[in-house]
């Protein structure tokens, strides 16, 4: 059996036979989000934009229904968040969520730092959602877009936190479903030789298994953290790390 420790944390190689994850998770329909029964036509008009956006030819594992993927994640966990406010503010801030998530990547580009992307990418959510919008509001979808795990860390804020954790819940899908991913990815930095995307991705992803938990709230650590982890490890093995 091999063992590998990265950091904090040790884990046995996917090498080894692990049990199957449930064929089913916790992202909801995604046609729930979609739906056009609750969208107004402004709404849907930006639907629309978005998806056209989100089908440039470089894009594989950063789509847009990645993007609704994690609009979704979401709507199922909002009550989760620690909220405390009036329903009128709670849905204003559950919109927030949702349509940072959707503009989460519209601006994504491989050869540009994950930085200079979503940079660009609050500031076309900014553009465009100010029409429905307040300024306080429309900086607070920013800095969900462009917040870090350090940012939570600091803040301790409880929707950067369901955010991020929107982010990575990928990390947590089915074996297959993540294989396919990975294989996105790697389609995407097209630009990078092998050995430097092993690099880099090897950098990011071990990065990840040295925190002490992956995902920061507890519907997704409870339900994602295993799998991410066999996940991983299955993708560091092929990259060669």
């Amino acid at each position: 059996m091999l063992v590998k420790n990265y950091g904090l944390v040790k884990i046995n190689s996917m090498s080894e036979r692990f049990p199957d994850q449930p064929i089913t998770t916790i992202t909801p329909r995604l046609d729930r989000v979609l739906d056009p029964t609750r969208n107004n036509s402004y709404e849907k008009l930006y639907i629309d934009r978005l998806q056209k956006r989100y089908s440039e030819p470089h894009r594989y594992a950063h789509t847009f229904e990645h993007a609704v993927q994690k609009a979704a994640f979401i709507e199922a966990h909002c009550s989760n968040a620690g909220f405390i406010g009036d329903e009128e503010a709670r849905l204003r801030r559950d919109a927030i969520l949702r349509w940072a998530a959707l503009y989460s990547d519209v601006s994504y580009s491989p050869v540009l730092s994950r930085e200079a992307s979503k940079a660009q990418s609050a500031a076309t959510a900014a553009k465009d959602l100010s029409i429905w919008f307040y300024d306080s509001e429309i900086n607070k979808i920013s800095s969900l877009i462009c917040g870090t795990y350090e940012d939570f860390k600091t803040s301790n804020d409880p929707d950067l936190a369901l955010f991020l954790d929107a982010d990575l819940s990928i990390l947590g899908s089915p074996a297959q479903e993540y294989k396919k991913y990975a294989a996105n990815m790697r389609q995407e930095s097209g630009h990078q030789s092998d050995r430097e995307y092993a690099k880099q991705r090897a950098d990011y992803l071990i990065g990840l298994l040295k925190r002490d938990q992956i995902f920061v709230t507890d519907a997704a650590f409870n339900t994602l953290e295993p799998q991410a982890h066999r996940n991983i490890i299955t993708e560091l093995d092929h990259l060669g790390y």
